[in-house]
């Protein structure tokens, strides 16, 4: 949201609150991080058996920024012209929760890749082995430095790939069977390559191609990676009803907090609605009543902190009589 769109305070506050107020950022983030795996831990808890599995979604978005602007990495990718967000979604059954995201700040430092991976990695660190992890990403993480490090790490890892990918002496697209246990060549690895044809509301169709680093059948392959694309309702309800791309800030400071605010807002209301189906709620009416419910807490909060500064136990029970 752009300063002189809030409704609460001036511009210029709201301009000092995400740039030179002196809040830490990061222990913010940590204690969001937590409650959502607070969360993970009470929709599943532990059992005996085969663990549950967690699916990490993966993606790329770009957040549309116009003009020059030093203190932001803003550049042109994919043909978008903006500030650039590597992203963690975490989906298990209705329970779903941006993770983590970093801001890929162009050629010549670290890849969106890399990026992706470190977050995982503490995610993974963080889980402790209570969930069995599903990566899943589209073809622009389809390389060594995402697949490598986490198939290392045991994970099970699909991504979307191209047709001219090549797989030993062959391209993907010259492949024969449907659910092929292939080697790539960068890196050397073990795959299973499926395809589908996709069909757009204009009756056009298009092969879309996925491999995973575990042995699948074709149709298995196929459904997992269709479930790639539900990240993209997220950040359709991020944009569209938590202002997530409508940051008006001018330093990377002020363009981090704002995305946290805004995601922390996505969270709290899934959080407070327990867990609503994203594809047939109004994410608008769901914030409305997450705000009027956290008001009513804050409030009720802090009238108890306040009681408890300002009386005793017993001074609670004995006020002077009036007159």
């Amino acid at each position: 949201m752009r300063p002189h769109h809030h409704t609460l305070g001036t511009s210029c506050a709201a301009s000092r609150f995400y740039n030179q107020y002196q809040w830490n950022t990061r222990a913010l983030m940590k204690a969001v991080q937590q409650h959502i795996l607070q969360q993970l831990s009470k929709a599943y808890p532990r059992r005996s058996g085969r663990k549950p599995t967690l699916n990490v979604l993966v993606d790329l978005t770009t957040l549309r920024k116009e003009g020059q602007f030093p203190g932001l990495p803003v550049s042109y990718f994919n043909g978008k012209y903006g500030l650039h967000l590597v992203v963690v979604y975490l989906l298990i059954g209705k329970v779903r929760f941006p993770w983590s995201f970093a801001v890929w700040k162009g050629k010549g430092r670290a890849s969106e890749s890399k990026l992706a991976v470190g977050m995982i990695q503490s995610l993974c660190h963080q889980l402790q082995g209570r969930f069995h992890l599903k990566v899943l990403a589209d073809s622009g993480f389809d390389n060594q430095y995402f697949l490598k490090p986490l198939s290392q790490l045991g994970l099970t890892v699909l991504v979307g790939t191209k047709g001219d990918r090549k797989v030993g002496d062959k391209k993907v697209k010259e492949l024969f069977f449907n659910g092929s246990w292939v080697k790539l060549n960068t890196p050397e690895l073990q795959v299973t390559v499926a395809w589908f044809e996709r069909r757009y509301p204009t009756g056009e169709t298009e092969r879309r191609y996925v491999m995973c680093n575990q042995p699948l059948t074709a149709k298995t392959l196929v459904s997992w990676g269709k479930s790639r694309w539900r990240i993209e309702a997220f950040f359709k309800a991020a944009k569209g009803r938590f202002g997530l791309d409508q940051f008006g800030q001018r330093t990377l400071r002020g363009a981090i907090r704002f995305i946290f605010l805004s995601l922390l807002a996505f969270i709290l209301t899934h959080t407070v609605n327990e867990y609503p189906n994203s594809s047939t709620m109004d994410w608008g009416e769901l914030a409305f009543q997450a705000a009027r419910s956290l008001v009513l807490w804050v409030l009720r909060a802090e009238f108890l902190m306040l009681q408890d500064q300002l009386f005793t136990d017993s001074e609670l029970h004995h006020f002077p009589r009036a007159g």
